[in-house]
């Protein structure tokens, strides 16, 4: 005798996984919560899988129940997190390690000009190249040892709350370093900040920032300089990145031509840390610009320069995730006016991606 499953069998087996990956979450909050947050999954689930006109019912079927959710229910969405994350890493191609790399960016939100949120400012959006009223989000992603990317904690930057966006920045980097054992940090541009790079080597890890071909930078003379004011670096003479990139110093590879200066120091943040770095400069084929990005070992060999390339262009990895939580997970989509409502938004947004 054969045996057909019939819809109605599944949704109940979509119920039931449901209702098991929800178990972990059962303990965080009152029954009458638990439902609202249940509903609210549901309802970001749909949206994710194109299911609009469910979304759109179910949206409006519980709209009051979701707004006391958001804003008056107790529930900690460090304490969601933290279940989150612990779901994620008892997989086996996700558990926390040694070898995991940390990548901080920041993404605006954007919010219509009349919205009445709470701490509501003007932000530049690189990617639409204007300014956009909204909050700026602070992002950190796990890329870990088997290549999978997921997301750690979204945090939202508020003017008012903090004395700059500096000081929001190393609360979350303090805040991820307890949470993960990542040794490596890869950042953008944007973190050429020298206070920012010393509080990540007091805390024992590396980075990989990106930076200019124009930046100056301290190398080791090739003749020592015979007359003249002594200076704080007398053995090192500064010059820009560029003045090293000739044709003659380059070394050919098989995607583009590549330049190593080894044992520098970057004059940009040698008040804050004399650390000793290594400036990696790789023009690829077919490309205008060449990537340059500077390494916090002083020493490394040519083939671990070449791997360290292939690690920054892995960054690029959380910006396909902030484009996948606005575009299928509806982060953007929130009508709250608290920063605590708004926070517990992201935090379920987080939970439903990594369903």
């Amino acid at each position: 005798m054969f045996f057909y499953p019939t819809p109605l069998m599944h949704s109940l087996t979509k119920h039931f996984s449901i209702a098991n990956t929800l178990r972990p979450y059962f303990s965080l909050f009152d029954p009458r919560s638990f439902r609202s947050f249940r509903a609210v999954l549901e309802v970001l689930l749909c949206y994710h899988h194109g299911k609009q006109p469910e979304f759109a019912a179910k949206a409006k079927k519980s709209l009051s129940a979701l707004q006391y959710f958001f804003r008056y229910a107790t529930w900690s969405s460090d304490a969601v997190n933290r279940v989150r994350l612990g779901v994620i890493r008892n997989r086996r191609q996700t558990t926390d390690s040694a070898e995991d790399i940390l990548i901080l960016d920041g993404s605006p939100v954007a919010k219509d000009k009349n919205c009445k949120s709470e701490g509501i400012s003007r932000f530049w959006d690189n990617r639409k190249k204007t300014v956009v009223t909204g909050y700026e989000l602070l992002g950190a992603a796990i890329l870990s040892k088997s290549g999978i990317t997921y997301p750690l904690r979204l945090m939202l930057f508020v003017p008012d709350k903090w004395l700059s966006e500096w000081h929001a920045w190393k609360k979350l980097l303090r805040w991820c370093f307890k949470q993960s054992k990542s040794w490596l940090v890869v950042i953008d541009r944007g973190f050429r900040n020298g206070h920012f790079l010393a509080c990540i080597l007091r805390h024992k890890r590396e980075f990989l920032v990106r930076v200019t071909i124009a930046m100056p930078v301290w190398v080791e003379r090739t003749q020592e300089k015979k007359r003249g004011r002594k200076k704080r670096f007398s053995n090192r003479e500064k010059k820009s990145v560029k003045a090293y990139c000739t044709d003659d110093a380059a070394l050919q590879t098989g995607k583009g031509k590549l330049w190593l200066l080894p044992n520098v120091i970057i004059d940009a943040w040698k008040n804050e840390t004399e650390r000793r770095c290594s400036v990696i400069v790789h023009h690829q084929n077919g490309f205008r610009d060449p990537l340059v990005i500077a390494f916090s070992r002083k020493n490394i060999s040519i083939e671990e320069a070449l791997e360290y390339v292939g690690i920054y262009h892995k960054r690029w990895k959380i910006e396909t995730c902030f484009l996948e939580l606005k575009t299928s997970f509806h982060l953007e989509g929130f009508k709250l006016t608290s920063v605590e409502a708004i926070e517990k938004w992201f935090c379920v947004c987080l939970v439903a991606h990594g369903i």
